[in-house]
């Protein structure tokens, strides 16, 4: 997704969570908090109490957040970074010029 259609798309709450939708099908690091919560569900049926911990306390921190950024791929201590506007994702949006390239 280029820089300039995620603005187009995210001038409202409805077209920010469409576009995060949409960046998130583009990055696996982009999760809604339903995912998260999917994905706690997870780390208690593999009994992952160290990782479990972690984030419940990054989500007990951040819990008015809808969009997060976080790589799940290595199980990391890393935090959860809350997704609030744009300034959030930039560095997952392309410019318009790398998109005709």
């Amino acid at each position: 997704m280029t820089r300039e259609d995620f603005k187009l798309n995210a001038q409202s709450q409805d077209g920010f969570n469409w576009a995060m939708s949409q960046l998130s099908e583009e990055h696996d690091c982009i999760w809604d908090i339903d995912g998260l919560k999917g994905f706690l569900i997870h780390l208690v049926r593999d009994e992952d109490w160290m990782l479990l911990s972690h984030l419940a306390d990054c989500l007990n921190r951040y819990g008015d957040a809808e969009w997060f950024d976080y790589d799940a791929c290595m199980g990391t201590m890393n935090e959860l970074t809350p997704i609030k506007d744009i300034s959030d994702v930039e560095y997952y949006l392309e410019e318009d010029e790398d998109e005709i390239q």
